[in-house]
């Protein structure tokens, strides 16, 4: 990653407001050690700020949690998608 440049700018941080503005269900995934964000305050913003939100927070993975938790995540879109109907 030492010669990694991104092409394209970095997105801007969702603001709360915007979050709170969200009007569909959201199922939101927090990797409990990634370094990419600050894991606690993204889940305590995601949990006051979605009205209509589920948050998960897998306090072992990293960055590449879809990598590290392919089943649970399944389970937990599966169980989601069921709660929407």
């Amino acid at each position: 990653m030492q010669h990694y440049r991104m092409k394209l700018p970095q997105p801007e941080q969702i603001s709360p407001e915007q979050l709170a503005s969200l009007e569909m269900p959201v199922l939101a995934f927090i990797a409990g050690e990634s370094v990419m964000h600050d894991p606690p305050t993204a889940a305590i913003t995601a949990e006051q700020t979605l009205a209509h939100g589920t948050v998960r927070v897998y306090p072992e993975a990293s960055h590449a949690i879809n990598g590290e938790y392919p089943e649970e995540i399944a389970a937990d879109i599966g169980a989601f998608l069921a709660e929407q109907d």
